[in-house]
């Protein structure tokens, strides 16, 4: 492995498949992306697609797997494959305790959009409220 392919930032990733035990998951890197990644494991020897369950930005991607997988060690199903028989749980806890992280991540099912607008919702009530506080007291 060359020492560029070792500081590419990338993506670690966790994936489920339904064709799979439930507490049987999939821990990699990518430096494109999750979806292109599971679309790259949809093989003919995979009977369903995998589902991302979580994923977070690394500086160095391979670094950080290393990292997780090793913490992970006792849970790995075969040292040379990347499945992991523990609770999704676990392995966040992992990836969140990993070193090198971009950016929080983004829980599943909430883009960026959500994000905003709940803050400024959360804004807007607090003004709302200081409006109401304000106007009892005179």
């Amino acid at each position: 492995m060359t020492k560029k392919r070792k500081n590419k930032q990338g993506v670690v990733y966790v994936m489920s498949n339904p064709s799979y035990k439930k507490e049987f998951l999939k821990v990699g890197y990518t430096t494109t992306t999750s979806e292109e990644r599971a679309n790259q494991l949809y093989t003919t020897g995979v009977p369903d697609k995998f589902k991302i369950e979580y994923e977070v930005k690394f500086k160095q991607a391979r670094q950080a797997e290393k990292q997780i997988h090793l913490s992970l060690k006792k849970y790995r199903y075969n040292k040379s494959r990347e499945f992991f028989t523990c609770g999704l749980r676990e392995i966040k806890n992992a990836i969140d305790k990993a070193d090198g992280k971009i950016e929080t991540p983004i829980p599943k099912g909430w883009d960026t959009f959500s994000m905003v607008f709940i803050k400024f919702f959360l804004l807007l009530n607090i003004v709302l409220l200081l409006i109401v506080f304000y106007s009892v007291l005179n």
